[in-house]
């Protein structure tokens, strides 16, 4: 039940993390062209051609953020990894697949194709989400959970209250005709509210609410083509202590280290996306009861 819920999980992670669009104020930082190559994929290195400098653009960074942002619906490409530290034992947790989205209704719904590994073990199989229910069937087993989506993207999106913020470096580079930028965040410059807002998805995998939190890195890497943000790479790591209820008058506290990467390619953004739902949804039995 655990693996079934934390690839539910995993899904409102990366469609929270595909719809977060972090505008900065570079105001007081610094542009350089640099090799921003690296902190791209292996194979859009390989296969460069055209390599160039780039200064960092900020009409251009932002418009590209503001027209990603007012898409209703979205394809994409995903990697993410989840190093999970709990009291000195370890959990690696990778996350690879297309998630489709629609939120052009009341009802946002969305399907994925994410193969997970977790503990030694693969798990493959599709999951759609509708109604606030992700539906999974692995092995012939049908099965839904309830995940507040709505909820948890409302939370995140507040990541663009961190404008404010300045970075410690940006870099800027042309591969191909993509314009990367490196933006790496002053994380001392977090405030307790933008702090609140990068942990709300994550408190999901730690397990309890996190106090104490220390953010040992934030950075972030876009791709931008034809006004659109096409390639998006975030990592983030912080320590912190997890608070779990045991009854309604005690809590127990356990240290807590994520490490947390997530690479997302958006596949001709602005098009018409198409989720059709599994059959016989009333068939998924809620692992709740």
């Amino acid at each position: 039940m655990k693996k079934i819920k934390a690839l539910a999980l995993a899904l409102v992670l990366i469609l929270s993390l595909a719809v977060v669009l972090i505008s900065c104020d570079t105001k007081g930082t610094e542009s350089t062209s640099s090799d921003a190559s690296a902190a791209v994929s292996e194979t859009s290195e390989a296969e460069s051609e055209q390599i160039e400098a780039a200064e960092f653009n900020y009409d251009d960074y932002l418009a590209a953020y503001t027209k990603t942002s007012e898409l209703k619906e979205f394809n994409v490409d995903t990697d993410m990894t989840i190093a999970l530290s709990v009291d000195d034992e370890d959990m690696n947790i990778a996350i690879s697949g297309n998630v489709l989205y629609d939120n052009t209704s009341d009802n946002v719904t969305a399907f994925a194709d994410l193969t997970m590994i977790m503990l030694g073990v693969e798990i493959a199989s599709p999951v759609y989400y509708a109604d606030g229910y992700a539906y999974q069937e692995t092995s012939g087993v049908k099965m839904k959970s309830q995940i507040p989506f709505e909820e948890a993207v409302t939370a995140t999106i507040k990541l663009d209250e961190i404008a404010k913020t300045e970075y410690t470096d940006v870099t800027g580079e042309v591969i191909d005709g993509i314009t990367y930028y490196t933006l790496t965040m002053d994380t001392s410059a977090l405030t307790e509210d933008e702090i609140a807002s990068m942990t709300s998805m994550l408190e999901m995998f730690a397990g309890g609410v996190l106090s104490d939190i220390n953010f040992t890195e934030a950075s972030t890497v876009i791709g931008i083509k034809d006004g659109y943000v096409v390639d998006q790479k975030m990592s983030v790591a912080f320590t912190a202590i997890s608070e779990d209820s045991i009854d309604e008058t005690s809590t127990v506290q356990t240290e807590v280290s994520v490490s947390t990467v997530a690479s997302l390619a958006y596949n001709n953004p602005g098009e018409e996306v198409t989720i059709t739902p599994p059959e016989n949804l009333n068939e998924y039995i809620d692992i709740a009861d």
